[in-house]
């Protein structure tokens, strides 16, 4: 016998037992027993209760009972209780029919048995253990035994004989459905007590006596499939519930910018929810930690709206704890049989799942200003850029799969006051390491807001950058930005305007004739190096002006001591007579006099002339400053550590006669077809060294020089970091020393370095230069602008006193005189030793400072009566030697007849005044007659030898441009470049005799039809992979109209990729898919018009050949990220289930090769792979699919079709997403979807507006055979 530890708590628990075992069997009316006749009497009291409730059969048997079992056999039937409220579990009872006398008899009873038609095997247990084991974790059975018999009187066996299945020691049911029926085994070791008693009643004395009885049971019911049992069959299987399902969440899948606190998610369902089926078990909100477990955010749930209201149909769920900032959450509903129900017990078919993300609060955010460079003072005028770069780490307790790599932001900047400074922009901003290196390159790692110049009325010093999330959840939630400030400060003085004017010297082999394509080129060399200057330099406007054509050597062979060299027998260095000019130490006085009397006329700060290209591949700048100490560095030292540098006018040069005059050659580089002016920013390099800025790297000595020269130009310049603007401050790009030349992949290289092969986009200036130039530019210019303006006197000019011409003493003063009718005069010519030339002497409008030292040379101006007018003295600088040039300017009143030039009283050269000389008489054209380009402008003298005559322009009556100085002839032929459209346009012709000189005025009529400055390339010769055929114009052109220019290649039409240059004044003309061995043809109609309205005045033709391209590499496949699976994700069930499958987006199997050109500001052509060809006929496309890889990893798609009515539509997307955008248009907009072959072409456009982006493709469809 048990001892008594074991069989008391059996005992106490005994009156429990009755209480736990009924209500665990839920009696519901019970249907499809078996058929008997209602009207047969009942046979006793079991028939009563138990008739047409009876199904089955079932047999098993007792083993293993320490006391009497009867025939350990039982069989009979069971009654099947069905489902319970709530569940798809059912019951049984098994009757001992074998046994059975009257109502006394044994049975079986089960409960949470799984219902069907899937079969099942789990475990029993008594019902008295439920309370130690989770709801639902077991069946429950218990069997009343009848048939048990101590044998005597004194003992009974458990309560009403209840034997039950220990939880040491569970049952073992099995349950299977067929097309036989259904049938249940039950096996397992059921244990009782056996406890003593008196008179049926306890007996407490003698407990200790009772002790435990254990048998093992083994049953099998069965219900056979038969009509008479289907109902009985019926209650075995589990009810199919109505579906309801989830009509709406919010905020919606894939929602990015969830707050991190405060934010509630609601779920729309299609019915009422049953409050009871939520809890942590169905509504699930989870992360993953770094080992890609889950992590369980603790949920509030409720049903209620949005407003609170409760609702039945809408789940609120309410985090308790904040959410982590840049991470994934993923949101589940649980659906099945254990997930949220409806309150008619309908169930969710599956599992709803959505995901968001939590705005990111950054560790770090980095701002700057940029006009030129990083955080410069700011100058008034010039446009102006912000950089906002947001920076934030990768969280080291989440998983990498679920952490945000990118989000929407809203950027401004605003000032102390709030005002905004540049105007709120959204972008997508990344982590920093998702950044590839061309992302920085491009300069899309940051922030780029445009669209602010400062100006004396909009000058904050202090500035706000704000980062706040686009479109966070919930809307209604007001959130704090992110904030950097900024204070800057101003320069102390901005430039304005900035001018200089350039003119063509007119020598060697351009004489006699400059070819029109090379003064065309020389104007757009200008006209770029003066935007590259505007952008580069820290100046609001940069101006140049088109001086004309002036005659150099003519002036060569007039100068004593040089015209045998060059000129004797018909020119006997004819090639090159500026070379030997240069031989003999000339050439670069004889340049700056030139400069003189061509700035003699121009208010311009800078003068720039333009040589042939036999002159060489240098540039020679001369300015009034020396280079400062400060910047002669080797490129690489962010700080000066040296001795400061002096007073701006403490480094003027020595004889303080410097001008800022820059002589620039037109040669050719060896591997080029264009001069190097046109390729590379030569000038604006020499506008550079007008300001002191020195060569960097600085070069200690010419072979240093040629060193640097050498391998210098691919390395990366050091230090710099700034961005070149559009001059409309709409965009701009990247010059970064670190990250990279938004413009190029070339290295970025300093704008001073030494020598200038690269085009402009390849250079840039560093802080310590740009930095260096706002400080002392201003000052600079001040002075050369004073000294022109007021042009002190120096002693060696004197002044006749006009009361007593014959008097000989002097007024010597440093400040301008007031002379009675005085006009200004400037005298000008060259000397060495004995011998002296005089250039003709012009009127100018004012002082000028002289060009020459003082010295023993005097020159006189006379009058008619010998009357001395006005005298200077002029000598060599102490550092000239042989040729010297001499310019200076003197008041004079009266008409003077003789100007002469002495040394010691010995006159060394003289010119007399023709009193003949007339003002000159126009013949080619009338007054207020229309002057056509081309024409030649005619004109006649009364003293036709001896003359120079010199020839200006304005077009509104007020500025002057002069177009020709020293003309020896009466005739001469305007650029059309050169004559501007304008309200007032005027000719003036200016007769000089070498002392006085006479005018003309022409008012005329312009009719200047638009031409190209420069076509190429020329002669069907090649463009290099990459490269464009071009058009270049004087005005910009209007790019509506650029559909005239078409592209054909063996006489039928190829797509070709057409575009403006940034600037709006070159047209680019490149085929899409360029073919070896084709000769290319672009036309270009009349149609072209400019922004002005003229239209192209004579068709374009240009015959090129294209290098084809490199072979395209095509991906295989495309691997997603995480972050990009989750957006994909959708409330749909289907597409739910696809996404989680979904580890790689295979390559098509069968693929054509093509190639897509995006018009992106610049050209873009990037390989292309198609997808999908469908066609009618042998030359119509209706669908055409493509892709193509922006960027490693990132995937494009473009759908484009024909509809029945010939419109294209076009659709974009990101691969695997929804799609971002539709266009649509025809044959009208210049859309087309052609199919030659298996050659197909289509051109089109995407997004509308300032966001519109225009496409061209090509490429073979693969079409099935």
């Amino acid at each position: 016998m048990a001892g008594s530890g074991t069989v008391i708590p059996w005992l106490k628990r005994g009156a429990l037992i009755c209480a736990l075992a009924l209500p665990t069997l839920a009696f519901v009316p019970q249907a499809g027993a078996q058929t008997v006749d209602p009207n047969a009497p009942y046979a006793d009291a079991y028939d009563v209760m138990n008739r047409g409730r009876l199904v089955g059969s079932w047999r098993g048997t007792i083993s293993g009972s320490s006391i009497s079992q009867a025939d350990g056999q039982m069989e009979g039937q069971a009654r099947v209780m069905g489902h319970y409220e709530g569940s798809n579990a059912l019951g049984l009872v098994l009757h001992d029919h074998r046994h059975r006398s009257g109502l006394d008899y044994s049975e079986i009873r089960i409960a949470g048995i799984p219902c069907g038609p899937d079969g099942a095997v789990m475990q029993a247990i008594d019902p008295v253990e439920f309370q130690h084991v989770p709801a639902g974790a077991y069946a429950s059975v218990h069997f009343i035994n009848r048939l048990a018999d101590t044998g005597r009187d004194d003992f009974e066996v458990g309560v009403g004989g209840w034997y039950g299945a220990g939880l040491d020691n569970p049952a073992s049911l099995q349950t299977r459905w067929s097309d036989d029926g259904f049938t249940l085994r039950l096996t397992g070791r059921f244990k009782s007590i056996v406890y003593p008693v008196r008179n049926h009643t306890l007996d407490y004395e003698r407990l200790s006596e009772g002790y435990h009885d254990h048998i093992h049971l083994d049953v099998e019911f069965t219900i056979a499939n038969s009509p008479e049992n289907q109902g009985a069959l019926d209650l075995t299987l589990c009810e199919e519930p109505d579906v309801f399902h989830v009509v709406e969440t919010k905020p919606l899948n894939g929602r990015e910018n969830v707050i991190l606190e405060g934010a509630d998610f609601f779920i729309e369902f299609s019915a009422a929810v049953a409050e009871g089926s939520l809890d942590s078990r169905t509504v699930i909100m989870t992360t993953r930690d770094r080992n890609n477990g889950l992590s369980f955010v603790d949920l509030e749930l409720g049903l209620e709206d949005e407003n609170g209201i409760d609702d039945d149909k809408s789940l609120r769920i309410a985090p308790r704890e904040p959410l982590r900032s840049g991470t994934v959450y993923e949101i589940t509903v649980v659906g099945g049989d254990a997930g949220v129900r409806g309150n008619e017990r309908q169930v969710l078919e599956r599992d709803t799942t959505f995901f968001v993300s939590t705005i990111i609060d950054p560790d770090d955010l980095r701002f700057g200003i940029y006009q030129v460079s990083r955080n410069a003072p700011l100058v008034h005028g010039k446009p102006a850029a912000a950089r906002i770069q947001v920076e934030w780490e990768e969280l080291k307790d989440i998983h990498p799969d679920w952490q945000v790599l990118d989000y929407p932001v809203l950027a401004e900047v605003l000032d102390d006051r709030d005002n905004t400074v540049f105007p709120q922009i959204q972008q997508r901003v990344e982590r920093p390491d998702q950044y590839t290196d061309e992302d920085r390159r491009l300069g899309e790692h940051t922030v780029n807001l445009f669209g602010w110049t400062p100006s004396p009325q909009n000058d904050p010093r202090n500035f706000r950058a704000e980062i706040t999330p686009a479109d966070h959840y919930p809307e209604d939630v007001e959130i704090a930005p992110a904030i950097v400030e900024r204070t800057l400060d101003y320069a102390a003085q901005s430039i304005d305007l900035l001018t200089f004017d350039y003119y063509i010297a007119a020598h060697s082999e351009w004489r006699d004739n400059i070819d029109i394509k090379q003064s065309r080129q020389v104007v757009q060399a200008a006209q770029q190096d003066g935007a590259f200057a505007n952008q580069i330099f820290p100046v609001a406007r940069v101006r140049g002006r088109f001086q004309g054509t002036y005659n150099l050597q003519d002036t060569i062979c007039t100068i004593p001591g040089v015209e045998w060299v060059v000129c004797e027998d018909g020119f006997r260095f004819w090639d090159n007579p500026a070379s030997q000019a240069a031989g003999f130490n000339e050439w670069n006085a004889l340049v700056r006099l030139f400069h003189e009397h061509v700035a003699a006329h121009s208010n311009a700060d800078i003068l720039v002339s333009y040589h042939p290209p036999s002159l060489g591949g240098t540039g020679i700048t001369q300015a009034p400053f020396e280079q400062p100490e400060s910047l002669r560095r080797s490129g690489d030292e962010p700080y000066w550590f040296g001795s400061p540098d002096p007073d701006l006018l403490d480094s003027l040069h020595a004889d303080r006669t410097g001008q800022n005059t820059i002589m620039m050659s037109t040669w050719i580089p060896t591997d080029r077809m264009f001069p190097g002016i046109l390729l590379s920013p030569l000038v604006a390099h020499e506008f550079g060294h007008v300001f002191g800025l020195p060569h960097t790297p600085y070069a200690e000595n010419n072979a240093h020089r040629q060193e640097i020269c050498r391998t210098g130009y691919q390395t990366v310049a050091p230090g710099i970091d700034g961005m070149r603007i559009a001059l409309d401050g709409s965009n701009g790009w990247q010059k970064s020393s670190e990250h990279g030349n938004a413009q190029t992949r070339a290295p970025l290289l300093n704008l001073m370095f030494p020598c200038l092969y690269e085009p402009h986009n390849d250079y840039w200036i560093d802080p310590n230069q740009y930095n260096w130039l706002v400080e002392n530019m201003p000052a600079m210019l001040r002075y050369t602008r004073d000294r022109r303006a007021e042009a002190p006197f120096f002693s060696r000019v004197q002044f006749a006193q006009l009361s007593d011409p014959a008097a000989s003493n002097v007024v010597r003063s440093d400040a301008v005189l007031e002379l009675p009718d005085a006009r200004w005069i400037m005298l000008s010519g060259m000397g060495d030793g004995a011998e002296a030339t005089l250039m003709p002497a012009i009127g100018v409008p004012g002082p000028r400072e002289p060009l020459s030292g003082d010295g023993p040379y005097e020159l006189r101006v006379e009058g008619a009566s010998g009357q001395l007018l006005a005298r200077a003295s002029v000598g060599p600088h102490p550092f000239e030697t042989g040729l010297w040039p001499f310019a200076v300017t003197v008041p004079v009143s009266g008409d003077p007849a003789r100007i002469v030039l002495l040394r010691d009283g010995e006159v060394l050269a003289e010119r007399w005044a023709d009193p003949a000389l007339a003002a000159p008489e126009i013949l080619s054209h009338v007054t207020g007659s229309t002057y056509h380009a081309g024409e030649t402008l005619e004109w006649g003298s009364a003293s036709p030898e001896g003359l120079t005559y010199t020839v200006r322009f304005t077009a509104n009556g007020e500025d002057w441009t002069t177009l020709a100085v020293l003309l020896g002839e009466p005739r001469f032929t305007p650029d059309p470049a050169t004559l501007g459209p304008g309200p007032n346009p005027v000719f003036e012709i200016v007769a000089h005799d070498g002392v006085i000189e006479q005018a003309t005025r022409l008012p005329v009529a312009i009719d200047v039809p638009l031409e190209p400055l420069t076509v190429w390339p020329e002669d069907g010769a090649l463009i290099a992979r990459g490269e464009t055929a071009q058009i270049a114009f004087n005005v910009p052109i209007d790019a509506d109209t650029l559909g005239a220019v078409v592209l054909e290649a063996d006489g039928q039409i190829v797509p070709a990729h057409v575009a403006r240059s940034l600037s709006g004044m070159a047209v680019t003309i490149a085929p899409q898919e360029p073919q070896a061995e084709i000769t290319y043809t672009a036309y270009v109609d009349t149609t072209l018009k400019a922004e002005d309205g003229r239209p192209l005045n004579t068709a374009i033709r240009i015959d090129f050949t294209a290098e084809p391209p490199d072979p395209i590499e095509v991906s295989t496949a495309w691997e997603p990220t995480r972050q990009a699976l989750l957006a994909d994700r959708q409330i749909d069930a289907d597409a739910a289930e696809a996404s989680g499958a979904v580890d790689a987006v295979e390559q098509p199997a069968l693929t054509g090769q093509g190639e897509i050109t995006l018009e992106l500001g610049e050209p873009i052509s990037l390989p292309a792979r198609i997808l999908r060809c469908e066609t009618v006929g042998a030359e119509s496309v209706t669908q055409l699919e493509i892709d193509f890889e922006t960027t490693p990893g990132d995937w494009v798609e473009i759908a484009m079709s024909r509809d029945q009515e010939e419109a294209l539509i076009v659709e974009i997307s990101p691969r695997g997403r929804e799609i971002m955008a539709i266009s649509q248009g025809s044959a009208d907009d210049g859309w087309y979807l052609r199919l030659v072959g298996e050659h197909v072409s289509a051109r089109a456009h995407l997004g509308e507006g300032s966001d519109q982006v225009e496409f061209a493709m090509s490429g073979e469809c693969y079409l099935p055979p």
